[in-house]
């Protein structure tokens, strides 16, 4: 009989103690799979991985800001293994991450409020839509 590794048993326990999105993007790391596109926060943070190139994802990170009306200044390009977008209230981090990835980090705002974690997670679903 084949058995799961311990660190797949110890979140899948974790999960099904404490349901959270969080949780299930955790899982599925610790069982070797990796979730592209699930938006996870923390604090005033979202985060989403995807499959495409960073030039790519930042242009479509300007284009989601732009959607949503956040002011975006067109001279703000990325650098080689990274880029910072300033729009507003609005800080968008795109970064290259090992395996073919493209991290982009989204903040909101100052404070850790539920208003500013709904923005940040559209403008992570309008880039989405872009790629």
């Amino acid at each position: 009989m084949h058995r799961p590794a311990p660190g797949v048993c110890a979140a899948i326990l974790a999960c099904l103690l404490l349901p959270s999105a969080g949780c299930i993007v955790a899982a599925a790391a610790a069982a070797g799979s990796v979730v592209y596109g699930a938006i996870s926060y923390h604090q005033n943070e979202a985060t989403m991985d995807v499959q495409n190139d960073l030039p790519t994802v930042f242009a479509a990170c300007k284009a989601a800001l732009r959607e949503l009306a956040f002011p975006v200044d067109d001279t703000q390009q990325p650098g080689a293994t990274e880029g910072t977008l300033y729009a507003g209230e609005a800080k968008v981090v795109v970064e290259r991450q090992p395996g073919n990835l493209t991290r982009v980090r989204v903040r909101v705002g100052t404070f850790d409020t539920d208003d500013n974690k709904r923005r940040a997670g559209l403008i992570l679903e309008a880039t989405k839509k872009r790629l």
